[in-house]
């Protein structure tokens, strides 16, 4: 009784785990994509007053935040379609069959 509360404990922690990963991943998304909008708009204003400079270093950075929110947009995926894997594995999330008789219902 006391291992299988330990491995039920386990499993909830795990995916307690994986849904705090994937709000992190949501969290983070929300952030470049905000940080995206602000960036565009310095991106206009560095143009408007002709900063050339200063619209170039705008425009690294939001190419390198362009590729963090790809990375996080798979990193997301990558998580939910193993989160959904693993509660298929999970005897426990799985409606119940009883392996021992043999009319494969």
């Amino acid at each position: 009784m006391s291992t299988c509360l330990l491995i039920l404990s386990a499993r909830v922690h795990a995916g307690q785990g994986e849904r705090e990963d994937m709000r992190s991943d949501r969290n983070a998304i929300h952030q470049d994509r905000d940080a995206l909008r602000h960036d565009r708009n310095e991106l206009r204003n560095d143009l408007r007053h002709g900063d050339y400079e200063a619209a170039a270093h705008e425009q690294d950075e939001m190419n390198g935040r362009r590729q963090d929110l790809r990375e996080e947009r798979q990193d997301l995926r990558n998580d939910w379609l193993n989160h959904r894997a693993h509660e298929d594995q999970e005897p426990g999330l799985r409606p119940f069959h009883d392996h021992h008789d043999h009319d494969n219902d």
